[in-house]
């Protein structure tokens, strides 16, 4: 907890410095504190759940490359210009990225890098990994998960951030089917054009958002099922609860059909890479078959 205060209090600074949020940041080795971290967690030689690095220590190199070019008093005679065009050249060099708001949150956001709680330089294995610690974390899940005397139909609460723990890195996940990455580029400077995802990535983007679907995925054990009650009165629902069809009793669907958002975004996300090429030169406006027999299977 104190982590996360850490890094929040530092958050803000960036702010009232004049630091706009850097969403691309996860994926340069947590290169900004003005990113949105979500906290990262391993699984450990044991097998378990491993939060002992869950947030970043300190700024970033992204952050002190922002402070250094809006702070930085150069001497008399210098070209100002020139000086800051290398501060940034130097740290693009470094595979440092900036993108923010516009870049990530949209649904309709194309950049394979620019993202709000995620992790990893590639969210596509950031994925797998976040799926790893849910499905270990979930067959864990018991009284524990609440303090001693508390209702137990309140694991519920507990359970629902549990349950959609994947659901930012499927998002992240998803803006690879149909999209393009590309930085602000400046005439004259040599900034790389805009570059349609890999198809092969795209692939693999969508077959593991895919996989968050599979039954396995989406069931609660029996175990969890078997120790949630109907809410004693003073615990009534809100709207961070499962949206439940079987009042009082706890729904044993509506964890999957909270997944819902997902599935549409997905959806939107197949339909535009079946109306796009992969690449210009291709010119293929359909959807690659293997995908095609692979989507519909599942």
């Amino acid at each position: 907890m104190l982590a996360r205060l850490r890094q929040l209090a530092a958050h803000e600074v960036g702010h009232t410095l004049g630091l706009q949020h850097n969403f691309a940041a996860s994926t340069t080795n947590r290169a900004s504190v003005m990113d949105y971290p979500a906290p990262l967690v391993k699984l450990g030689t044991d097998g378990l759940p491993d939060i002992s690095d869950a947030y970043a220590k300190g700024i970033g190199e992204w952050d002190k490359v922002a402070i250094i070019y809006g702070y930085q008093d150069f001497p008399a005679g210098t070209d100002e210009g020139s000086a800051l065009d290398k501060i940034l050249g130097e740290a693009f060099k470094r595979g440092l990225v900036y993108l923010t708001d516009q870049d990530a949150r949209p649904a309709s956001a194309s950049s394979s890098v620019a993202h709000l709680w995620d992790n990893g330089a590639n969210v596509i294995d950031g994925l797998a990994q976040v799926m790893k610690v849910r499905a270990v974390a979930l067959q864990r899940f018991g009284e524990n998960n609440i303090r001693e005397g508390a209702p137990m139909a309140t694991l519920e609460d507990v359970l629902v951030p549990l349950y959609m723990y994947h659901r930012y890195q499927v998002e992240a996940a998803a803006k690879l089917i149909g999209g393009e990455d590309y930085t602000f580029s400046l005439r004259g400077k040599g900034d790389r054009n805009p570059q349609i995802i890999a198809p092969d990535e795209q692939k693999r983007a969508l077959f593991a958002v895919l996989d968050t679907l599979k039954p396995e995925n989406l069931a609660l054990p029996e175990s969890v099922l078997r120790l949630i009650p109907p809410r004693p009165p003073g615990y009534a629902r809100t709207r961070e609860d499962f949206r439940i069809r079987t009042f009082p009793t706890f729904d044993a669907l509506a964890p999957a059909e909270a997944s819902s958002f997902m599935r549409a975004m997905r959806s939107i996300r197949v339909l535009t890479m079946c109306s796009i090429s992969f690449s210009p030169r291709r010119g293929k406006r359909r959807c690659d078959p293997a995908i095609k027999v692979k989507y519909s299977a599942q």
